[in-house]
This record gives C-alpha cells, structure tokens and sequence, in this order.
C-alpha cells in the first residue's frame, strides 16, 4: 500500500487518510475518492491530499478484518460487520470465555497492521456482550499478513469461544466455632444463593456443623449421597496448611487436594 502526499489531480481512487473541508462540505478519512471529490478539492485550492492507494496483494481494511474475525470465532460468538478495519465478535449465550491466549500472542505478533484485544481468559460474559476486537489499523493490509494469522487460527482450532454456563445442583456447608453468630452464617446463605442464581444454578440444601474435620466428612459424604453436584464449604476459620480441618475433612471424605 502506498500512502502519502498524492496530487489531487492523480488522486481518484484513492482512500482520503484525514478529513478535509471543501466548499461543497466535509470528506471524511476513509472516503475513497472520486472525480467529483477531485474537482471539489481543486476548487477549494488543495494541490494534494494525503491518501492511501491500495497495491497487488494489498486486502481492504473491512475485507480483511471480516475474513479474520469469522476465522477466529468459535463456538457460543457471533461476528459483527466490519466497520472501519474494526470487527467486533460478541458472546451469543451466557458462559465462559475460552481464550487460548498464546495463540493471541501469536496472532498479534504477525505483523504490526493487525491487532486483536479480548476480555480476560475465562470471564463470565453475557448474551451479546463483547468478546474480542479485532482492528487492521491502516486502510489496507497485505495478503500475506492475513494468510498468516489465517494460519495461526487454523492451528489452533479456535482462539476464542465461548462456554456455556451448566445448570448445578449445590449444597453449602458451613463451619463454625463457638460464639459464631448464626445471623453471620444467614447472610452467607442468602449471598451464595443470589450468586449461584445468577450462574444459572440453585442452592438445593445448607448444612452446618462443628469446625472439626471428623464433624465435617461426613456432612459433605451426605450431601454429595443427596444429590449435590458441587459442595461449598464455607470455613469459620482460614485455612493455613493442607492438613488444616477442611482439606482434612475433604481427604476423610475420599477427596483429594
């Protein structure tokens, strides 16, 4: 891609880098310009306009930036249309955001036109909220740069998707040593139950006991034997070793840490 100065008399054609003003009003950046654009910069005095002019093996911003996105997108996103270089890739249901970020790093290190910027591997998104952008920065990229990153995302199957949210069935227990106020244990039940419920999964039992690890195996053996998919288990101390009262009590229970 040639950018620079370009006399307007050779200019048609051309993609107008800044916004000028002409006495038939604003031609914006990005514009390609036309005949009629080139009599209307000669009658407002201009010589020349910085401009880009595409080249052999030079690909459209917006070409370039869709045919990327849509490689990049897996499962659980949606591409929006390109605009500007710019293509938006947005969640279609409420999940996890997989993101191999290695593969980004590769992706972004191809070449200094094209960059791409997502949310934090693993975030919670929610149906239509963006996920990633990806942005070719001058007005036109070169074929072999888009073949690369066309490549990067090809090896690794997809960069990004998302991971819907599974329903689950919880159950809570909780420790406490003596002179524990229970109203503090209420709220706990109260916060896990609206933080679940916004996971899409429900709190089916709340259970409390000793801090005592003999006390407490047997209350998650239970609730696992009544039908709880995950078990929280919230300390009425912090745990500091391995071999503290709840990872104790998770090994009693034949679990492991």
């Amino acid at each position: 891609m040639k950018f620079g100065a370009i006399p307007v008399a050779e200019c048609a054609g051309a993609i107008l880098a800044h916004s000028v003003k002409t006495l038939k009003g604003v031609l914006k950046k990005g514009r390609v310009l036309s005949v009629a654009d080139t009599d209307a910069l000669t009658a407002a005095g201009f010589q020349t306009v910085v401009a880009a002019q595409l080249e052999p093996g030079d690909v459209g911003e917006n070409e370039a930036a869709a045919e990327l996105a849509k490689a990049l997108a897996g499962d659980g996103i949606r591409v929006a249309g390109a605009y500007t270089g710019r293509a938006n890739l947005f969640a279609t249901v409420r999940g996890l955001a997989v993101i191999d970020r290695a593969s980004i790093d590769r992706f972004n290190r191809v070449d200094d036109t094209l960059t791409l910027a997502t949310v934090e591997p693993y975030a919670v998104v929610a149906p239509d909220q963006m996920v990633a952008t990806l942005k070719v920065i001058p007005f036109a990229v070169s074929r072999a740069a888009v073949d690369k990153c066309l490549a990067v995302a090809r090896d690794t199957g997809s960069l990004l998707r998302v991971a819907p949210l599974r329903t689950k069935r919880v159950s809570l227990i909780q420790t406490r040593l003596p002179g524990m106020k229970e109203t503090i244990l209420d709220k706990t039940v109260v916060t896990t139950r609206e933080r679940l419920a916004a996971l899409g999964s429900s709190l089916i039992s709340e259970r409390r006991c000793d801090h005592a690890s003999e006390v407490l195996a047997p209350e998650i053996t239970a609730a696992i034997e009544t039908g709880a998919e995950v078990v929280l288990v919230a300390g009425a101390s912090a745990i500091v070793d391995r071999r503290d009262v709840i990872p104790a009590a998770i090994a009693i229970a034949g679990g492991a840490i």
